[in-house]
């Protein structure tokens, strides 16, 4: 999995000309991991903007998500929407987008059987790992107790360095996944404890970056790299 990749949500979900445009731009520039979700609406935008850039599939490392909250059978109708909406065969990582539904419908079986119709998916070979976003380690347990042979790839926070002591625990940070073979990953990597423009322009990160020559986005992303968390910035 690359280092860097593309958000296309938060602004430009359901946005199909936002997305179409923005991808097509970012595959220009070198990008080759895209994340996207069936709840962004963005997947057949995505989908086109991939195939009229005339970028090998086999190239592109491609995330999506899956709602949280779901049951068995619903999460497996998920994942082949998906598919179909991507136009592919394989997702190269699927998530569970949340512990629970945004409505906050959510329980330990509920993400059991959702991790399972991953599972099986994983098995048919239509997505090549599977992992979590959202997640905190109570959600992560209720998965390992499972025992299941597809390990959790990824689970996808919010994370970056405006968070001081007060907004995140130390378990729930990278330690924690660590522990237990899962990669975390930061999503968000720009935004400052009041979803601000703080780690862009704040004196937090452009302090350190005039002293090195850099942006105050660029010492943002070095802090989350080089410990060797991948980061998915947003797209707006």
């Amino acid at each position: 999995m690359p280092s860097a990749g593309l958000g296309t949500g938060g602004y430009w979900a359901g946005n199909q000309s936002a997305v179409y445009a923005g991808v097509r731009l970012a595959l220009s520039l070198g990008y080759r991991h895209l994340d996207t979700a069936l709840g962004y609406r963005t997947q057949g935008a995505l989908a086109r903007a991939i195939d009229d850039s005339k970028v090998a599939r086999e190239d592109l490392f491609l995330v999506s998500k899956v709602p949280g909250g779901l049951n068995g059978s619903e999460t497996a109708h998920a994942i082949e929407q998906s598919l179909a909406e991507l136009r592919t065969t394989t997702i190269d990582l699927m998530l569970i987008h949340f512990p629970g539904s945004w409505a906050g419908v959510g329980s330990p079986s509920l993400r059991q059987e959702s991790w399972r119709a991953l599972e099986a998916a994983w098995a048919r070979g239509q997505l090549r790992a599977i992992g979590v976003s959202h997640f905190c380690p109570r959600h992560v347990e209720d998965l390992l107790k499972l025992g299941g042979k597809a390990p959790i790839a990824v689970n996808q926070v919010e994370y970056h360095c405006g968070m001081g002591p007060s907004s995140v625990n130390q378990t729930d940070g990278p330690g924690f996944d660590r522990l237990r073979g899962i990669l975390f990953e930061s999503f968000m990597p720009f935004c400052g404890q009041c979803h601000d423009d703080e780690l862009l322009n704040g004196e937090l990160t452009t302090g350190i970056g005039k002293a090195h020559g850099k942006t105050g986005a660029q010492v943002a992303l070095r802090w989350l790299v080089q410990q060797g968390i991948p980061v998915i910035p947003r797209s707006g």
